[in-house]
């Protein structure tokens, strides 16, 4: 079984989340200055749930499910790939109200999306494949330092790191935030990272639209339903969820019959889209 990785699909969220995170620089500029994380996070959560409503209420959600798939099977009526894309959204959604009691993170971040699997001739398409991380959120306001992790943080470090991110909001004078910045913690020391918070040196940030694409394609964060459930959405974590799904939690058609070209081989990688084996 093989499993199609939606490339634009997620993008889609990709572009939201970057127009929302402008929205959200622009209220620091205009009426919030040196906000604080908890300000800058549901400002975030507000103007990413306006973007996600836009862009589904215009199909554009739909229509870059429909084209993943048409990408890696042109040689299928594009038509029965609008039909399973139609009614396909996007939502946020905040989870859960307590930060920073047992998980030690400052918030969780969810990406819930379709799966859609390549068995033989045929798709199976499923709804609400899940990839979590859990986010460290700092700001730093000009001429003063990140500050440490918290001594919750720093207690668990060792058992987050590795689905574990900085959320960095870099204040460049009261009413300037730099564009976020997301710096992966992963195989790195409790040691390391306070280094780099004391000394305001990351080696490898990501801005917000590589970060969501890597999240929505399972490079980065983690799949596994028992972390999510215990360390990122439980109870104890506020948790940002992003829902690519259908109102009924349903596609159209779940099940579709695809046709290949005569040389087409699911281990190399396409135009738009690639497979990867489960």
């Amino acid at each position: 079984m093989k499993e199609l990785v939606l490339v634009k699909t997620v993008r889609q969220i990709a572009d939201s989340f970057a127009k929302a995170e402008a929205s959200v620089r622009n209220i620091v500029q205009t009426i919030r200055p040196n906000a604080e994380e908890v300000a800058l996070t549901n400002d975030l959560e507000r103007e990413l749930a306006n973007e996600l409503t836009l862009a589904s209420s215009k199909g554009q959600v739909a229509r870059s499910f429909a084209e993943d798939l048409k990408a890696t099977f042109p040689f299928t009526n594009p038509y029965v790939f609008q039909t399973a894309a139609s009614g396909l959204v996007a939502e946020v959604s905040w989870h859960g109200q307590n930060v920073e009691k047992r998980t030690g993170g400052d918030f969780g971040l969810v990406l819930v999306r379709p799966c859609v699997e390549v068995r033989g001739d045929r798709l199976t398409i499923l709804s609400g494949r899940r990839n979590g991380i859990l986010v460290q959120a700092k700001r730093k306001r000009p001429k003063r330092q990140w500050g440490r992790l918290t001594t919750k943080q720093q207690t668990l470090f060792a058992t987050f790191r590795s689905y574990g991110c900085l959320l960095l909001y870099r204040f460049l004078d009261a009413g300037t935030l730099a564009p976020f910045q997301w710096q992966l913690l992963r195989r790195r020391r409790l040691r390391t990272v306070n280094t780099w918070l004391a000394e305001d040196r990351f080696p490898n940030c990501h801005g917000s639209v590589a970060f969501i694409n890597m999240l929505g394609t399972g490079s980065i964060g983690t799949s596994s339903l028992k972390v999510i459930k215990d360390s990122i959405i439980a109870r104890s974590t506020r948790t940002l969820v992003i829902s690519i799904d259908w109102p009924n939690g349903k596609p159209p058609s779940a099940n579709i019959s695809i046709a290949f070209c005569p040389s087409f081989d699911t281990n190399t990688e396409r135009t738009h889209v690639h497979l990867r084996t489960e």
